[in-house]
């Protein structure tokens, strides 16, 4: 099975000035397209009949290839991810997904400003995730092209922090990166993957 790359659901300047047409371009045409090509190249060489999302929850069956899995498969979950979770859309957590925020957070004003904070404070090249954790939500951190996935956290939101993401844009100013991603995220997204996560897991297709 060849995995194919996911169309965007809008155009690439459609959140100048928070980030450029030329960016967008270069991290969907180039940087994700890189991921799926290297992706197809892995997956070549095993029995692969499931998704990318499984591929990377059932890692553990893969030893020999799962650095490039991490590396390849990571790539395109986080990307697809990162590029869902943005939208000039004004969209907001629904019942379900709000009651979940004040239980772990306190307030949605209070996650945004984890979120915020944790962004800061990444070092090198990663992303943030806002993730379902337990029975809770949990914001976290990861390396490189680390999927929440391969520790059996499951994400709703994604924040690439990958240079190559804002510093066409920003410079080194990455801190205001962060604070434009924070006007664009996509709650209608996040939403969906909260019902469709939540669903799966009371039904024991995912465990946590």
């Amino acid at each position: 099975m060849k995995i194919k790359m996911k169309p965007l659901e809008y155009n690439y300047g459609d959140f100048e000035p928070y980030i450029s047409a030329k960016t967008m371009s270069e991290h969907y045409e180039g940087l994700y397209r890189d991921y799926v090509v290297k992706l197809n190249q892995v997956i070549n060489s095993i029995d692969y009949s499931v998704s990318v999302d499984q591929l990377l929850m059932s890692i553990q069956d893969y030893p020999i290839k799962r650095n490039d899995i991490i590396r390849y498969a990571g790539g395109v979950s986080n990307h697809e991810l990162f590029f869902d979770s943005l939208t000039r859309k004004r969209t907001k957590p629904n019942k379900n997904l709000s009651e979940a925020i004040v239980k772990s957070f306190g307030s949605y004003d209070q996650m945004i400003e984890n979120i915020t904070t944790v962004s800061e404070s990444l070092f090198g090249s990663g992303y943030v995730f806002l993730v379902i954790e337990d029975d809770d939500l949990a914001i976290i951190k990861t390396v490189n092209q680390n999927s929440p996935l391969i520790y059996n956290f499951y994400p709703l939101i994604a924040i690439d922090l990958w240079e190559h993401s804002y510093f066409l844009d920003y410079l080194s100013k990455r801190n205001q990166y962060i604070e434009s991603i924070m006007k664009l995220l996509n709650w209608d997204n996040a939403n969906d993957l909260y019902a469709k996560y939540t669903r799966n897991i009371r039904n024991g297709i995912y465990s946590l």
